[in-house]
């Protein structure tokens, strides 16, 4: 199996977690620190299709090498690979996960309230916060990118 392919089976199994914590164990238990497990699943899920894009795009000799740094390997996506797909539409979505996540990670207080997830940082000055609804706009956003990717990898794979 190459790299690719296991990449993107972990975004689809880290995606099919989020989706069901998303409709089916939250509604049952309405714990709303589940948004963050969610959000984590989520991102990782666009991880990992992200990397498994590049990987292919270098198996096929169109990059010649993956950054290791996270802006850099968006503005590859963004400049050569999303434009070729016509997939620019998920820049956004990766950008937003990753603000979410790197949030969290730097967040000094978070608390709950009316059904939104907040987390502050700097001083209260940046925030962020996420609510089920705005999970559920992600995951069909994910879902759609998910499918662009299969469909790439599965045209290009069958055409060689």
């Amino acid at each position: 199996m190459e790299a690719f392919e296991q990449l993107v089976k972990e975004a689809r199994k880290a995606f099919d977690t989020a989706d069901h914590l998303t409709y089916v164990t939250y509604p049952l238990i309405k714990e709303s620190k589940l948004m963050i497990t969610i959000t984590e699943h989520i991102h990782h899920s666009v991880m990992n299709a992200m990397q498994a894009l590049l990987e292919y795009e270098r198996m096929y000799k169109r990059i010649s090498y993956i950054p290791n740094d996270f802006m850099s390997r968006m503005d590859m996506l963004k400049q050569s690979i999303f434009p070729r797909y016509k997939m620019q539409e998920y820049s956004q979505l990766i950008m937003d996960l990753r603000e979410i996540v790197e949030t969290r990670k730097k967040s000094s207080m978070e608390f709950v309230r009316r059904d939104r997830y907040f987390m502050y940082t700097d001083g209260y000055r940046r925030s962020s916060s996420v609510s089920i609804d705005g999970l559920k706009g992600y995951l069909a956003k994910t879902r759609g990118f998910l499918e662009n990717i299969g469909k790439v990898i599965g045209e290009n794979e069958r055409a060689t």
